[in-house]
């Protein structure tokens, strides 16, 4: 949201400069803007702007840059390349691909024109009697990539004393997410925590170990090795190789 608002204030900053045309009624009405000085207001609705913004009030404030309020047509290209830069383009990416209504087949043919430079590699961490697999399929070896590759994706094998459940992406995701903000706020994580695709029950909660549940899968994880697996899966993911690919599929994904 930051990104795409610095983006709209950035075009209607310098379309005011040009002289050129601005509808400063539906500026005003949209942001709220007191006067017509676009940078001086532009930074105060930034300053004061709630971190806590609904889906509601998100999609009302893109109106302008969705709706062709800004002509780019009218915009030199060095101004688009000042204001659209690589790394805000590749911020907002995964909404673009968040929003496509594409078919699994359409998603397969975009990937694999693309080709996205994420590695086939696995790693393996265990928490107590569990263990944990992580697969990508990708680009094979330092070989750069081919129509041949596998169109990249990612499995997490979860195994257990009696069971081998293998997940998907959506699963993963989601379990890192909530294993992160759980090491870095705890007071954030709720004792019982449901999502689309994982719950948690802390330890202590329901029992003495903490509860994993993916889906109909229960998993009972003693409070030390619910400790081992937040560290390993949080840290793997924070720099390194696998990383780097997780950070790519979450773009393709349109993660956000």
């Amino acid at each position: 949201m930051e990104t795409l608002l610095n983006i709209s204030f950035e075009l209607l900053v310098w379309q005011a400069e040009q002289g050129l045309p601005v509808d400063g009624y539906y500026i005003k009405r949209t942001f709220e803007f007191a006067t017509e000085n676009w940078q001086e207001e532009a930074a105060r609705f930034m300053r004061e702007m709630s971190r806590a913004v609904d889906p509601g009030y998100a999609e009302y404030l893109m109106r302008p840059l969705a709706s062709g309020c800004f002509s780019l047509n009218d915009y030199p290209d060095e101004v688009l390349a000042r204001v659209f830069t690589p790394a805000r383009l590749q911020q907002i990416f995964p909404l673009v691909m968040r929003t496509r209504e594409w078919t699994f087949a359409q998603r397969e043919t975009f990937i694999r024109e693309v080709r996205p430079s994420v590695r086939e590699m696995s790693e393996t961490f265990t928490a107590g009697d569990l263990r944990f697999d992580i697969r990508i399929d990708g680009q094979r070896g330092d070989l750069p990539a081919a129509v041949g590759d596998e169109v990249p994706r990612l499995y997490l094998v979860l195994t257990g004393s009696n069971f081998v459940m293998p997940f998907g992406w959506r699963e993963f995701a989601e379990l890192y997410r909530l294993l992160n903000v759980y090491r870095t706020m705890p007071e954030a994580v709720r004792r019982y925590s449901e999502g689309a695709h994982i719950s948690l029950a802390l330890p202590g909660t329901a029992h003495q170990d903490a509860i994993l549940c993916f889906d109909a899968l229960r998993v009972f994880v003693p409070a030390e090795a619910f400790g081992e697996l937040v560290r390993e899966l949080t840290e793997r993911l924070e720099t390194g190789a696998l990383a780097d690919s997780v950070e790519t599929l979450r773009t393709l994904y349109g993660d956000l």
